[in-house]
């Protein structure tokens, strides 16, 4: 935080920085986020590497398209962003997941002929 403030000399942004950094870590000292209200927003966690992979080029792409058509920023800047939650949740579902089960089915203790890293702290904890 006086990093930032030492660099952009701007108080409230600064403070608004600490502020966010304070709630982000005291949200990931609590308990998972498992709230119905809290749905949409882990649902939007969960697809947020596809959207990250689609938004620059792509969104970028859907406002300059948009603004040569005369579209409004705010116009633009909405449907750049619905269009990468939902190119971002389709390529979460079309690849990201199916190769995530793939791989991890490739490393089961039944294939990789051994115990995954992790399994013998939950014996040592079942012994205690």
């Amino acid at each position: 935080m006086a990093a930032h403030h030492f660099h952009t000399e701007d108080l409230p942004s600064s403070l608004a920085l600490g502020v966010a950094c304070g709630l982000i870590a005291t949200a990931a000292t609590g308990p998972d986020w498992s709230h119905p209200a809290l749905r949409p927003l882990t649902w939007l966690a969960g697809i947020s590497y596809g959207v990250y992979l689609v938004n620059h080029n792509i969104g970028y792409t859907v406002m300059y398209q948009l603004h040569q058509a005369g579209a409004s920023p705010v116009t633009q800047c909405a449907v750049m962003i619905a269009v990468s939650i939902v190119l971002g949740w389709l390529l979460t579902r079309a690849v990201e997941q199916p190769v995530a089960k793939w791989i991890t089915a490739a490393r089961s203790p039944e294939t990789a002929g051994g115990e995954l890293p992790g399994r013998g702290l939950e014996e040592l904890r079942r012994r205690e």
